[in-house]
């Protein structure tokens, strides 16, 4: 698998000071569609100086009989990046291995923003939260509860309204046509549906 992961060895190249900035985009991406891909551009763009880091819990999301999980995101986005939808790739990470955080009751929860305060509080890096005009304050919020090293990078543009549960459901019924609105520029349909194909023939 191609997508890389943030690893310790990854935080460790961080606060060596390789780089100065992060911008961490937090989220669902099960499965990421082109609204996501949209807005993960806009700070390539806007902050050169920057990694932009997709940060998501492990958790799976159902879509008709289907479960996606992280494994099946991390491919897709593989196949973006080979064709072509991200702006510069080289500064692109992804986690998907957030902290497990203890339940008073038993089990486990995670978040991807607090696991982002927590890099900007112990870190030496600059640490910014991509979000959508449609958060207004989510980065000014950030910005003031992780302290020195945390910024706000300012929103991206509110793209077009895209539903992670619509994209699934139509994942689990093979409906091509629905599909395609989901997708970046220049991916087809059937190409992606062949990441769902098991060797008997039917989807995962």
């Amino acid at each position: 698998m191609k997508g890389i992961i943030l690893t310790e060895k990854w935080l460790r190249y961080l606060k060596e000071g390789y780089t100065k900035r992060v911008i961490i985009i937090p989220g669902g991406f099960k499965p990421p569609h082109k609204g996501h891909v949209m807005m993960i551009n806009h700070y390539l763009k806007n902050y050169p100086d920057s990694e932009i880091v997709v940060y998501s819990g492990s958790k799976k999301r159902k879509g008709g009989d289907m479960d996606f999980g992280k494994e099946m995101s991390l491919q897709i986005f593989d196949l973006y990046k080979d064709a072509g939808a991200f702006v510069d790739p080289s500064r692109l990470r992804f986690n998907f291995d957030l902290t497990q955080r203890e339940k008073r009751g038993g089990g486990s929860w995670e978040s991807p923003f607090r696991d982002a305060l927590e890099l900007a509080q112990n870190g030496d890096v600059g640490v910014g939260l991509g979000y959508s005009e449609k958060d207004a304050n989510y980065g000014e919020r950030f910005a003031k509860a992780g302290g020195d090293n945390a910024f706000d990078p300012g929103p991206a543009p509110a793209f077009e309204e895209m539903s992670a549960t619509d994209f699934r459901n139509a994942i689990a019924n093979n409906d091509t046509q629905k599909i395609a609105k989901f997708l970046p520029h220049g991916i087809d349909p059937e190409t992606f549906m062949e990441l769902f194909m098991m060797e008997e023939g039917g989807y995962i």
